[in-house]
């Protein structure tokens, strides 16, 4: 709607982001193997390096870059999201584990999820998408509060400003940060 004020529209943004693979290889690729490259990238090197600056750093910069990665303006908040998710598990069960989330969340609630609804009208397709997302969420609010205690420690440990600051007021961030934003608005079109 934000972007509809100004003229402009996100759709075939939303079409890129969203929906089930075409073509077999594009169902592995985006099922299995950018799930594994992307958190071995984000999770396994980025968040582990990021850890000496404090566990609750490494999670939300590296969903941060995550995020952005993406270029779509659509799905860089639905990203940055899944990537706090995904930092969250690595740091308490491991890589591995957030791998299997990932590739979840991209074969079953991204490709399969969208075939299914396929096959009901767009309000029903609508409702049902609602109840599964939102059992999801409640779900996973549910698990927040239920280990919240043993958590809690880990993640609201002190964070030192100067690093945050560091991180993203330095040159090659910005240079990335700047391409992606490019990169969002030109796959933006012209509201007809």
């Amino acid at each position: 709607m934000l972007l509809n004020f100004f003229h402009l529209s996100a759709q075939n943004q939303e079409e890129n982001a969203t929906g089930a693979n075409e073509t077999l290889s594009m169902f592995i690729y985006g099922s299995f193997l950018a799930p594994f490259g992307e958190e071995i990238l984000f999770r396994g090197f980025l968040l582990q390096n990021f850890k000496r600056y404090g566990v609750r750093f490494a999670i939300i910069f590296s969903a941060i870059l995550f995020g952005i990665y993406h270029g779509n303006i659509v799905q860089t908040p639905f990203a940055f999201i899944l990537g706090l998710l995904l930092g969250y598990i690595t740091v308490s069960y491991g890589l591995k584990y957030a791998i299997a989330v990932h590739i979840f969340n991209n074969m079953v609630l991204a490709d399969f999820l969208d075939r299914f609804l396929q096959l009901f009208s767009e309000n029903t397709a609508t409702t049902i998408s609602t109840i599964i997302m939102g059992s999801l969420a409640l779900g996973g609010l549910y698990y927040l509060y239920r280990f919240w205690h043993t958590q809690r420690q880990k993640l609201f440990a002190p964070i030192d400003y100067s690093v945050i600051r560091s991180a993203l007021f330095n040159l090659p961030f910005m240079i990335l940060l700047v391409i992606c934003l490019l990169e969002m608005l030109a796959g933006l079109t012209p509201l007809h």
